[in-house]
Formats: C-alpha cells, structure tokens, sequence
C-alpha cells in the first residue's frame, strides 16, 4: 500500500467535521441575524473557517484528479475535478465581498445595498456551477472505470445525492450531512492509497 495519499486522507477527514461545523453555525447565524447582509458586511472567525474549508475542498479535488489521471486514465473526470476546484476557489472568493464591505465605511447604503446583492449573486452563481459540476462528476465516476474502486463508487453515489439536494436549494441544508459522508469516503480512498490498494 502506498502511503502518498496520506495528507489528503487527513485533509478528508477533517473536511469531514468542519464542513457542518461550519454550515451549520452560519445556518443558525443567518436565521438569527435575519439577514445575509448582516453577516457580509463584517470580517470574523467564520470567514476564516470558510476560506479553510476551500481551500481544502481544492486541495482534495485537485489530488483526487491527479490519481484519476495518473492511474484510472479517467480524462472526462478529471477535466471534471478540475473545474470543481475552480468552482471552488471562486466560492470562496465570496470572503472578497466580505472584506471590502468591512472596510467601506465611507461607502453610501445604496453602494452597500449593491454590493451585498452581487455578494449574493456570486456565491449562487458559483455554489450553482460547483453543485452541476459535482453531479457530472458523481456520474462520470460511476458509468466509467475511473470509478472502479468501490470507495470512489460509494463517494460518488453520495455526491450525487449531495449535489441533488444542493441544487434543489430548498433540501439543500440536508446536504451539510451528506456531503461530510462523502469527504469521509473519499478519506478512506486516500488512505488506503488510492486505487493502487485495490488491485491484487
């Protein structure tokens, strides 16, 4: 068994508790405050914990890919992986809009106001691309052979369902539980060492 995938095993993992952690504090935030604005419009923790988050999502998206396109000659997946962690990085540039509103004091209400509705609109509009993408890819791995190995087949089916639930925005909090399950498979995979640990 190859140990090389070790660190993105880790990193799986831990994604694993900080995801809900973090959606689940920012749900219950949000439904307190009462409002999206009224948590872009300053800097805290929780900016913090959100740009970790995507920054491992890349980092795991991108080894993933590279396994894939290494070993499983997965072309379409990869290609696939590889414009999640895009998708990713321009989700969490959304922290941008959480900056300069915190430091726009000298900004009017309506140039705030317009700034808030396109920090919205991003964060859609990426959150959107990054769910369409993860359901190609959830599907690609399962009709191809990139998808093999049954720990990357059981990671797809559970992101198939949590990019189903995301995309459908009302079950979308549901997918704060799913999508830790499948980081958590896709920890597994890597610590196993990839596909090398399944082929006799």
């Amino acid at each position: 068994m190859t140990r090389e995938h070790t660190l993105p095993g880790y990193v799986a993992i831990a994604l694993a508790v900080l995801f809900p952690v973090y959606w689940f504090t920012a749900l219950w935030y949000g439904l307190a405050a009462g409002s999206f604005s009224a948590d872009i419009t300053r800097l805290g923790p929780m900016d913090g914990l959100f740009v970790l988050i995507g920054g491992m999502e890349i980092y795991l998206y991108l080894s993933l890919r590279r396994i894939i396109k290494n070993q499983l000659q997965g072309g379409v997946c990869a290609v696939l992986l590889l414009i999640m962690a895009i998708a990713a990085a321009l989700l969490t540039a959304t922290v941008l809009f959480d900056l300069g509103l915190s430091l726009s004091g000298e900004f009017t209400n309506p140039i705030r106001d317009s700034l808030v509705v396109a920090a919205s609109a991003w964060f859609m509009v990426t959150g959107f691309i990054l769910g369409l993408t993860g359901l190609a890819l959830s599907i690609a791995l399962l009709v191809t052979d990139a998808g093999s190995a049954t720990t990357l087949k059981v990671f797809a089916v559970m992101l198939l369902i949590s990019s189903l639930l995301a995309l459908s925005i009302i079950l979308s909090p549901l997918s704060f539980v799913t999508y830790p399950v499948a980081f958590l498979t896709l920890g597994i995979f890597f610590l196993r060492g990839g596909y090398e640990a399944e082929v006799v």
